[in-house]
């Protein structure tokens, strides 16, 4: 579903989800973006990041025996390029690798779509920015946010108007 949110709204769907997520986002430190917890909708920027966020789905070091289970967690800011390169991924190892699944079923990722290219970006090389596969994927337009929304994260928005007028 689709939805235009204006910036009070989406930041109020933030906080919703961010009672059942475990919320990061790219955030501009010390003059870089990296990924990091982030409280409130206004930490995200939408600026790219030069790395990835690939650290959410593969480590370096990987607890092979826990008890423990893999806390959800939600990913915001992340470029269509970063994020189509998680899809082709997920072709090759989901369901394939218990650890690179789990986590990518905990995961949902909000792609904030480019509004212009970017150094560095591959967008025009899949079609994108705007992606056909999404949990949520997100475009600004000046005081307003298109929100395009996948079905497993439907509750999340079904209190907002969609992009047709329809409630």
């Amino acid at each position: 579903m689709n939805y235009l949110l204006r910036k009070e709204e989406i930041e109020k769907a933030f906080l919703e989800i961010s009672k059942d997520f475990e919320t990061f986002g790219a955030t501009e430190k010390e003059g870089e973006v990296i990924f990091d917890h982030v409280h409130n909708f206004d930490e995200i920027s939408d600026k790219r990041s030069r790395y990835a966020p690939k650290e959410f789905l593969i480590q370096r070091n990987e607890n092979v025996l826990s008890l423990e289970k893999t806390d959800r967690r939600a990913v915001f800011g992340i470029k269509s390029c970063d994020l189509k390169g998680f899809y082709i991924m997920d072709k090759q190892i989901l369901g394939k690798d218990p650890f690179y699944t789990e986590k990518r079923n905990n995961t949902l990722f909000a792609n904030f779509v480019c509004n212009e290219p970017c150094e560095g970006g591959f967008c025009s090389s899949f079609g994108g920015p705007v992606l056909d596969e999404y949990d949520l994927q997100i475009l600004r337009d000046g005081d307003q946010y298109h929100v395009m929304v996948s079905e497993k994260y439907e509750g999340y928005f079904k209190s907002y108007r969609q992009e047709d007028g329809s409630a």
